[in-house]
């Protein structure tokens, strides 16, 4: 998380992140549909997501880098004070960012632990969308089952429906089949 902080908006940001002087935005939410064999047995999926990131140092520049920085960032939180007649309050109010951004693509790797079941998640600290005088939010991937063609799962168990004719469900009979293991 230090990394990412320090990325952001240097040696200050980490300073005012570990006096707890600036908020943390909410967290991101992905589903993912992950194949019923992936669940079962474990793995590692890269997953592409886009963000916003702050321009370090193009606020107010036209340097070739900073104009990349195309995307408008969101707005800020300022403290202004009202005074309705003797007394003085102080509001907070939404004012366009002097801050550009730009969109970033990533990778990020899920791994998917052996047994792990629909609705569990998975959280990437600090990866979530870039806002001014903010820290970034959390990345939480949210898995989802997809269905298998032969198998069902119940809890930790799978099932699997076969129809068998009455003279086998009588006598016996093998069948082999490929499990997921």
């Amino acid at each position: 998380e230090s990394r990412t902080y320090y990325d952001i908006g240097g040696s200050q940001l980490i300073e005012a992140a570990k006096n707890n002087k600036l908020e943390k935005d909410g967290p991101s939410s992905v589903d993912w549909t992950a194949p019923l064999q992936t669940m079962y047995n474990g793995g590692q999926v890269s997953l592409a997501i886009s963000r916003k990131v702050i321009c370090r140092g193009c606020a107010g520049s036209n340097s070739a880098r900073c104009n990349q920085c195309k995307e408008r960032c969101a707005n800020e939180l300022e403290t202004v004070q009202m005074r309705m007649g003797p007394m003085v309050f102080n509001q907070q109010q939404e004012v366009a960012s002097k801050e550009r951004c730009k969109m970033v693509s990533h990778t990020i790797v899920v791994n998917v632990e052996r047994g792990m079941a629909a609705g569990q998640t998975v959280t990437f600290k600090a990866l979530g969308e870039q806002r001014p005088k903010r820290l970034p939010g959390d990345v939480v991937v949210k898995l989802k089952q997809e269905d298998h063609a032969k198998f069902k799962r119940r809890g930790d168990d799978l099932h699997m429906n076969v129809d068998i004719t009455l003279k086998q469900g009588l006598v016996g009979f093998q069948m082999s089949f490929m499990h997921l293991d």
